[in-house]
């Protein structure tokens, strides 16, 4: 929550919203799966007070012992898991989304409303924004499983499209998060490029020793959230 979110002179305030996956990982280092957490409060302060960009609301999501089902909208055969994905995608859509409106001060529209996570958690934000993209605007793709269900969301994307009037991507990926992760950014990055160059809302980016996990993520989450909220 915004550090003057329950001053009285901000009653009237509102703020855009950031859902992220993945929500005991965010904050709290012993609710973490690894025991590090991405310090996503910590560096949106930062941020704020550097005046380099605007209080946000992050709302993070507890994942379930379905995780790997429900982060995948697509089923993957050979890793065994996947397909609720679509499901999981409704349930933050239909009710989570409007209790938190109801019940916080969101600037609701999908202008101020982004969505984000890492690994299959940025394989459904992507999911979400281009499937949703009248409920999210941002998207947060952080070292995702795009090679999940031999990369078939690459052309479905691609299906989607991307545009500056309605969407703005952040996507990145380690160079030792292993030579499939990285080549399956690389190929939707070139797609991207490719199909939709005049697409100005995004950017990509490697980092040299970053692996897959919390601390890593960590490391760079101010930065991703430079790009989306910069001011």
């Amino acid at each position: 929550m915004p550090e003057g979110y329950a001053d009285p002179k901000n009653r009237n305030k509102r703020y855009p919203a950031l859902y992220m996956h993945d929500g005991n990982n965010l904050f709290d280092a012993r609710l973490s799966f690894q025991g590090v957490d991405w310090g996503v409060d910590e560096a949106v302060e930062r941020l704020v007070k550097l005046k380099k960009m605007n209080e946000i609301i992050v709302v993070g999501i507890y994942n379930t012992e379905a995780r790997l089902d429900e982060y995948a909208p697509m089923r993957d055969e050979k890793r065994g898991g996947g397909g609720l994905g679509s499901d999981y995608a409704r349930f933050v859509v239909e009710e989570l989304k409007p209790f938190i409106d109801e019940n916080f001060r969101t600037l609701a529209d999908a202008q101020n409303t982004a969505v984000g996570g890492s690994s299959l958690g940025g394989l459904m934000s992507l999911y979400m924004g281009l499937e949703y993209p009248d409920v999210f605007s941002g998207m947060f793709v952080i070292s995702p499983a795009l090679y999940w269900d031999n990369y078939s969301i690459i052309p479905w994307a691609m299906s989607k499209g991307f545009d500056n009037s309605r969407n703005r991507l952040w996507m990145d990926m380690g160079l030792l998060e292993g030579r499939t992760a990285l080549r399956s950014s690389r190929m939707l990055d070139a797609e991207i490029r490719k199909n939709y160059p005049d697409f100005k809302n995004y950017k990509y980016r490697e980092f040299k020793d970053a692996q897959h996990n919390e601390a890593a993520w960590r490391a760079r989450m101010h930065l991703a959230l430079a790009f989306m909220y910069g001011i």
